[in-house]
């Protein structure tokens, strides 16, 4: 169950990543502002140890937060399908 939650964290990481990439050119072309390259010019004027330990807490978090999600339903649906009467 662990095992498949991480897969399905990962699966949807990786999603999100690539959509976030492929939207790039499209905020390009519309000219709005792309706030991450912001982010990254705030934390490198700042220094790059603030930059290390703010990207690592993100990475940690954003990955954190969507496994016990889906980790959640998993086991919501093990124990549903252990009292499903038409197995």
């Amino acid at each position: 169950m662990i095992r498949k939650a991480v897969h399905d964290t990962n699966a949807l990481l990786i999603i999100t990543i690539l959509f976030g990439i492929l939207s790039i050119p499209l905020d390009m072309i519309f000219q709005r502002k792309i706030q991450i390259f912001d982010l990254v010019q705030t934390f490198l004027n700042n220094g790059l140890a603030s930059f290390t330990v703010c990207m690592i807490i993100l990475i940690i978090v954003g990955w954190i937060v969507p496994f016990v999600f889906i980790l959640f339903f998993h086991w919501l649906s093990k124990l549903a399908g252990s009292h499903d009467y038409y197995k």
